[in-house]
């Protein structure tokens, strides 16, 4: 543009000088007349016009004789031999040689100025020296817009990960940028942000252990035992035992011992318990006063109970001698067996009267209150490997599924996938039986992989609006080999798919295998499934997992649901609970919705969505996946 505008205004000045020049010489040529040889008489006004037109000097030479002003010729030809040469004034140009057309052998010389001063001012300059100066703002503009953004990148950056919540501080690089006082007001906030969701963590936990925990041992008190018991008790086709141990005599035991010795030996038979109830799956160890202990193991019959009993007082003998009573005689332990449906003051009863019996003993020991037993639910390792030997060779395991709706529509968030199997007698035995067995028996990565790849058929055949949650065992995502081929099951699946889909995995069993299990769950979200924990506050841990990982959907434990209308140590539990969850994208879900009247109280409370037989009860699929939608609209 600049180049071809030079050019062009460079060429409309110079075609103004050869405009005014064609225009006096033909003036001049109708002007003169011819008078005798090399004479010619001009007009008495020509003097005066060419003046007017500008002309400075004139002559006619022939064969490069100057003659005089007066010898003219009569016509000019309009296609002229002109050169131009400057004089010292800019402003003047002479044109020398001029071909006159009617008089070839003469020529004619003209020095002349512009008429206009406007089109004899250089304004080629002014136009080339405009456009040079717009392409330089041009240029300018350009590296301003091209360095602002530059600088303003990284803080578009930012705030769009801040909007995602992502609350990093800025970086080295970041912070030389142009505008590093946005970032550092950014980290300032950020920092307070960071130090206020830390306190309210701190108080979160401070309120969980103050009302639910022991504060000399950390584990659960009177009220977090009993709200456990009375959740269990509530749920269908559970059983277990409750042992309730006492350190007798043990007030005037303190006397003899300093108060850091009485805080220490507790903390030892604490330790002791606490390593010994882990070897089973959802263990519930309480102090339940001074000098008692109880521990809740569910589903586990007498040969297990016996088994526990045994090695606990084989290492509770070590004890003995730092104690000033009767080494043999200052730890006592009753059991009482339970089943769902019962009441939990008549457990407690039972193995209080239970421990009465140990201590008539005069020895360490244990005792069982007696009462009929549901021999039907105990059910031995090698019966639980044949039944589900026979239940993956003829397909005796049938798939439910139960919606989770939100608090504030009907809509429904997702469809959970869960399994149960038929025993001998064709009845529907509940995965909270067996989870156990599979766990001593090995069997969870193959139960995983057939649930696993039906789910994944079904969400093929789901509408685009639907979304689907399975229960995966932590045992099974830790093997090598299943992780392997639930990846690569995965990548089978579209994007869109894998987005529909979900995998639920135990609290405790997650703080349990934190180091090796995050990396597999972190995998796993980049791949773009959702995540969900799943029996959240059934123990009483951190829960720094939500924001680590990402976890979209949070499952209540259904303990802490059933009858939170009328337990307010619940319902603490529960706003501590999603305290910890603020300002995260992660849906707290209520598991075990009964009652119109514990919706309500979940809804005060601020819950996202629930779960339960108040809204859907467990639905078992049909074997073909073609009729799921008929299914479901039925």
């Amino acid at each position: 543009m600049v180049v071809f505008g030079c050019y062009s205004a460079k060429q409309w000045h110079q075609s103004a000088w050869h405009t005014q020049e064609k225009l006096v010489t033909s003036l001049i040529n109708q002007s003169i007349q011819p008078h005798s040889d090399e004479q010619f008489t001009a007009p008495p006004w020509l003097p005066m016009v060419l003046q007017a037109q500008g002309i400075e000097r004139w002559s006619i030479t022939l064969n490069g004789i100057a003659l005089t002003a007066s010898l003219l010729h009569s016509e000019v030809s309009p296609s002229l031999n002109t050169n131009v040469s400057n004089t010292s004034n800019s402003e003047v140009k002479t044109f020398s040689d001029l071909h006159l057309s009617s008089f070839p052998d003469y020529r004619l010389s003209l020095t002349m100025r512009l008429l206009s001063d406007s089109v004899a001012f250089p304004w080629w300059l002014v136009s080339t020296g405009f456009m040079i100066v717009t392409l330089l703002g041009i240029c300018l503009g350009y590296w301003g817009y091209y360095f602002r953004s530059n600088a303003l990148n990284p803080l578009f950056s930012r705030g769009s990960g801040i909007l995602q919540g992502d609350f990093r501080l800025s970086s080295r690089d970041e912070q030389n940028s142009r505008v590093n006082s946005t970032h550092l007001v950014l980290d300032h906030l950020i920092q307070e942000l960071n130090d206020s969701r830390q306190e309210r963590c701190r108080f979160d936990a401070f309120m969980r252990r103050h009302t639910f925990l022991d504060p000399l041992t950390g584990c659960g008190n009177r009220i977090w035992f009993d709200s456990r018991l009375r959740g269990f008790l509530q749920d269908q086709e559970v059983f277990g035992a409750v042992l309730w141990l006492s350190l007798s005599d043990w007030e005037e035991e303190k006397q003899h011992l300093l108060p850091h010795e009485a805080d220490d030996f507790i903390l030892a038979i604490s330790r002791v318990l606490t390593h010994q109830s882990q070897a089973y799956r959802d263990p519930v160890l309480s102090r339940y006063s001074d000098g008692d202990f109880i521990v809740m193991l569910p589903h586990k019959d007498h040969q297990d109970i016996k088994l526990f009993a045994t090695h606990l007082f084989r290492h509770l003998e070590h004890f003995s001698a730092d104690l000033r009573g009767n080494p043999h005689n200052w730890c006592h332990m009753g059991v009482s067996y339970f089943h769902s449906g019962e009441r939990r003051s008549v457990i407690m009863s039972e193995a209080e009267d239970a421990l009465r019996s140990a201590r008539l003993q005069d020895s360490n020991g244990w005792s069982v209150f007696q009462k009929d037993p549901l021999e039907e639910l105990h059910r031995g390792n090698v019966r639980w490997r044949s039944l589900f030997d026979r239940a993956f060779n003829k397909s005796l395991l049938v798939l439910f599924q139960q919606p989770v709706l939100a608090r504030d529509s009907d809509d429904i968030l997702h469809r959970e996938l869960f399994v149960r199997v038929y025993d001998e007698k064709n009845q529907l035995i509940k995965a909270s039986r067996f989870l156990s067995a599979l766990e001593q028996i090995g069997y969870w990565s193959a139960l995983d992989r057939h649930v696993i790849t039906q789910g994944l058929q079904l969400v093929k055949t789901l509408p685009l609006s639907e979304r689907l949650s399975i229960n995966v065992a932590v045992d099974s995502l830790l093997q090598v080999a299943f992780f392997e081929w639930l990846k690569s099951q995965l990548l089978e699946l579209s994007s869109v798919d894998r987005g529909r889909l979900a995998f639920e995995v135990t609290e405790s069993r997650l703080i349990q295998h934190w180091e090796s299990l995050s990396p597999h769950l972190i995998e796993l979200k980049k791949m773009g499934v959702k995540l969900t924990v799943d029996q959240a506050g059934r123990t009483i841990v951190s829960t720094h997992y939500i924001k680590s990982l990402g976890i979209d959907c949070l499952k209540l434990h259904r303990g802490l649901i059933r009858g939170i209308d009328q337990r307010f140590e619940n319902q603490w539990f529960v706003r501590s609970m999603m305290g910890a969850a603020e300002n995260s994208r992660t849906l707290i879900i209520a598991v075990g919705v009964e009652t119109e009247a514990e919706w309500i109280t979940l809804q005060k409370l601020g819950i996202d969505a629930g779960q339960g037989r108040y809204f859907f009860p467990e639905t078992a699929l049909p074997l073909n996946a073609g009729n799921i939608m008929k299914h479901y609209l039925a």
